[in-house]
C-alpha cells in the first residue's frame, strides 16, 4: 500500500479502479484481436448484450459501405503501427456514425491487438449535414436573388432598406449603397400611394399573409416607373415578423402596350361614335322629318287620328336621336373642343337625359393636362362612376370635381347621393376598368361608402399636369 502525498492513504485497488474508469467512460472502447475480433469491450448499451459483441468479428457491426475504409485503417494501426481516425456508420436497422480512432496495443514491442476508441457523432453529423444544406440553400437563394429579371428588395419594419438585388437598382435607378440603410422605400414611393401602403404593411403585419397590388416608384432621375409589388413578412423564430421582403416587377412595357391597346380601343369607339352621329343618328333625322311633315299632310287631308299616329312616330324619332347623340357623345369625348371640363360637362347632359339624374360639374377651365391620355382615362373613370350610381346605386344627385394639387397632381371626385356599397363588393368589369385606368396614369383609385349615403370615387394622379 502507497501513500499520497497529502490526504488519506490510496485506498482503492487499481485494477478496479480502471474497470471504473472504462465502464464509465463516454466512448465505447474495445480491444480488437489480430483478426478483428472482439477480446474486450468496456461497455454495450441495450438490447446489444456483451455475448454479442465478444469473440465477434468487428466487421459485422460497420455498414458494408464503409468496411473496406475500416479494413485499411484496421490494418494502418495493426501492420504499421499508427493511429488512424475514420469515420464510420454502424450495421443494422439502429444506424448511427461513429468516429474511430485505431492504435496499436503492443507487448514486447510486438503490435499484439488494436485498441478502438468509438464515439457516437450522429447528431454532429447531422448538424454539420444541415448546415450544409443551409449552405447550399444560401447559395442558391443568393444566386436567384442576384440574377432574377425581377427586383427583390427586404427591409426592415420601419421601411429602411437591408437588402436589394441589381434589379431592383436598375428599377429605381438608386444603387445599393445609396440605399441600404439610408433610404426608407417610402422615400422611393410616389406621394399618392403613401397612405395605402402603410395600410397594406399594417394589414400583411396583423395577418402574416403577403400581398400583391401596384403601384409607382420615383426614380433617382425624377422619372415615374409602375410596378407590381408582391410583399410578404419574414418571421423570425418566435413566428413574429421581423422583416419584410418584395419581388418588384417593373410594368413599363406593360403599361406601353396597354396603352397602345387602349389607344387602338379609343380610336374604334371614335369611329362608332361616328358612325352613329353621321351615319344612324342622321337615319333618325330623316325619319323624324318624315313623320312631321306625314302628321301636316294627314291633318290637311282631314284624318286626325292618322296624324296623331304620325306625330307620336316623329316624337319616338326624336327621342332616339336625342339618346344616338348621347350616346355618340359619350364614345368620342376627345373630339371635343373644351377639354376636361367640356367632356365632362357633355357627360352631366347626356345623363340628364338617359338616366334622369342632377349631374354637377366643377373643373378649372383651363387645365394643362401634360398628356391627352390623362383627360381621356380621367373621363372614362368619371363616366363609368356615373353610370354605376345610376344603374346600380339609383342615384338622383351626383357630383363631380376636378382639382389641381402640387407637384402637377389632380385629383377628381365623383360623389353620389344613392343607395352606397352592397356590404360585399364583387368588383366587375367596370370597377376594374376604373382602377386599370387609374394605374395607366400612375395613380391610384379609393372607391368608398359616404357616411350619409351613396358612394366616392376618387381618383389622385401626380405629375399629370404640363410643366
Amino acid at each position: 500500500m502507497t501513500k499520497q502525498k497529502y490526504g488519506k492513504p490510496w485506498l482503492v485497488d487499481q485494477d478496479e479502479f480502471l474497470r471504473q474508469i472504462l465502464a464509465n467512460a463516454p466512448q465505447s472502447i474495445l480491444v480488437l484481436d489480430r483478426r478483428g475480433r472482439s477480446v474486450f469491450v468496456n461497455r454495450v448499451d441495450p438490447p446489444t448484450r456483451l455475448e454479442d459483441v465478444i469473440g465477434k468479428s468487428i466487421f459485422k457491426f460497420i455498414a458494408p459501405k464503409f468496411r473496406p475504409a475500416f479494413r485499411r485503417a484496421f490494418a494502418h494501426a495493426l501492420l504499421r503501427g499508427k493511429v488512424a481516425t475514420i469515420e464510420t456508420m454502424s450495421n443494422g436497422p439502429d444506424r448511427g456514425w461513429w468516429e474511430n480512432t485505431m492504435g496499436p496495443l503492443r507487448r514486447e514491442g510486438r503490435v499484439e491487438a488494436v485498441i478502438s476508441i468509438a464515439q457516437p457523432i450522429s447528431e454532429r453529423v447531422r448538424l454539420d449535414e444541415a448546415e450544409k444544406d443551409l449552405r447550399r440553400l444560401r447559395e442558391r437563394f443568393e444566386n436567384v436573388f442576384n440574377h432574377s429579371s425581377d427586383g427583390m428588395n427586404v427591409v426592415d419594419l420601419d421601411g429602411r432598406y437591408l437588402n436589394v438585388n441589381p434589379a431592383y437598382c436598375r428599377i429605381v435607378g438608386y444603387s445599393k449603397r445609396e440605399l441600404i440603410g439610408r433610404k426608407r422605400f417610402s422615400d422611393l414611393t410616389t406621394p399618392e400611394h403613401r397612405s395605402a401602403d402603410m395600410r397594406r404593411i399594417r394589414q400583411m403585419a396583423k395577418t402574416g399573409k403577403s400581398i400583391v397590388f401596384e403601384k409607382s416608384y420615383k426614380r433617382r432621375d425624377g422619372s415615374i416607373v409602375p410596378v407590381l409589388l408582391t410583399v410578404f413578412p419574414l418571421k423570425d423564430s418566435s413566428g413574429r415578423a421581423s422583416s419584410f421582403g418584395a419581388i418588384v416587377r417593373d410594368l413599363t412595357e406593360r403599361r406601353r402596350i396597354e396603352h397602345q391597346v387602349y389607344e387602338a380601343g379609343a380610336r374604334e369607339q371614335s369611329r362608332l361614335g361616328r358612325d352613329l352621329h353621321d351615319g344612324i343618328g342622321q337615319y333618325l333625322t330623316g325619319i323624324a322629318l318624315m313623320a312631321r311633315s306625314l302628321q301636316a299632310r294627314l291633318a290637311t287631308l282631314g284624318l286626325p287620328a292618322e296624324s296623331r299616329e304620325a306625330a307620336r312616330m316623329s316624337v319616338a324619332a326624336n327621342a332616339a336621336v336625342a339618346q344616338t347623340r348621347a350616346l355618340a357623345q359619350g364614345l368620342i369625348p376627345t373630339e371635343l373642343n373644351d377639354g376636361l371640363r367640356g367632356a365632362l360637362a357633355v357627360l352631366a347632359s347626356s345623363s340628364r337625359t338617359l338616366f334622369d339624374a342632377s349631374v354637377t360639374v366643377a373643373c378649372p377651365d383651363r387645365l394643362a393636362l401634360g398628356d391627352p391620355k390623362v383627360a381621356v382615362n380621367l373621363y372614362r373613370i368619371a363616366q363609368e362612376a356615373v353610370h354605376n350610381a345610376c344603374r346600380h346605386g339609383k342615384a338622383r344627385k351626383i357630383s363631380i370635381r376636378v382639382a389641381a394639387g402640387g407637384k402637377g397632381s389632380v385629383t377628381m371626385w365623383v360623389l353620389d347621393d344613392g343607395a352606397g356599397l352592397p356590404r360585399r363588393v364583387k368588383p366587375g368589369l367596370g370597377l376594374r376598368t376604373m382602377a386599370h385606368r387609374a394605374q395607366l396614369l400612375g395613380g391610384s383609385l379609393d372607391i368608398a361608402a359616404r357616411p350619409r349615403g351613396g358612394v366616392s370615387v376618387v381618383c389622385r394622379c401626380s405629375h399629370a399636369l404640363a410643366d
